[in-house]
């Protein structure tokens, strides 16, 4: 059984790898980087901006773990507080 699970995740690495190698390869293909401008709004979003998405991504992170425990020991109803 372990050879199985090490199997799975030494197959899912090399995926990771291959797609992580094609998408940079795609990236400098791209004319004048308009994909890499995109994804990161042209590199001018001001740092306020910046200071809240990372809060919010903070929150939004541990509010899903937490209610993902208290669910665990609470019961299915915890899961209303992230829905809220």
């Amino acid at each position: 059984m372990v050879n199985i699970q090490l199997a799975i995740l030494i197959v899912y690495g090399a995926v990771l790898i291959g797609i992580s190698w094609w998408s940079t390869k795609l990236q400098k293909k791209a004319i004048g980087s308009k994909m890499l401008s995109y994804l990161l709004a042209g590199r001018n979003m001001p740092a306020v901006v910046i200071c809240v998405m990372l809060v919010g991504l903070a929150v939004g992170g541990a509010s899903t773990v937490g209610v993902a425990e208290r669910a665990y020991t609470a019961g299915f109803s915890a899961g209303w507080y992230n829905a809220a």
